[in-house]
């Protein structure tokens, strides 16, 4: 985190600002809806560690069902492909839970 906070040179308020959200997060969590840990999952903070961790996949139980594949272009409103732009996909398993919410998955 340090490193973060170097690199983009945050500010005071700017920190504030984020401790603050966080702190709210905080209030809004229970046990089976963890809105920290949605945001980590938001900030793809959640995923980069567990790819880090387990090589080209999250997943650490088997989900009922097929796999989601997803190809596509992102263009503007000029049909003009945009440079550098990402998409995030996310998708609860049948029981419509995230693996933090359902006992059945693995954490």
């Amino acid at each position: 985190m340090p490193d973060f906070a170097r690199e983009v040179r945050l500010t005071e308020k700017e920190c504030d600002t984020a401790l603050g959200i966080m702190t709210r997060l905080g209030r809004l969590t229970t046990p089976s809806h963890n809105e920290v840990r949605l945001m980590a999952g938001s900030l793809s903070l959640s995923t980069l560690v567990a790819l880090m961790n387990n090589g080209e996949s999250i997943v650490r139980s088997q989900p009922e069902g097929p796999p989601l594949f997803f190809t596509g272009r992102i263009v503007n409103t000029d049909g003009n492909a945009v440079t550098g732009a990402e998409v995030d996909a996310w998708h609860a398993s049948l029981a419509g839970l995230y693996e933090n919410q359902d006992p059945e998955q693995a954490e």
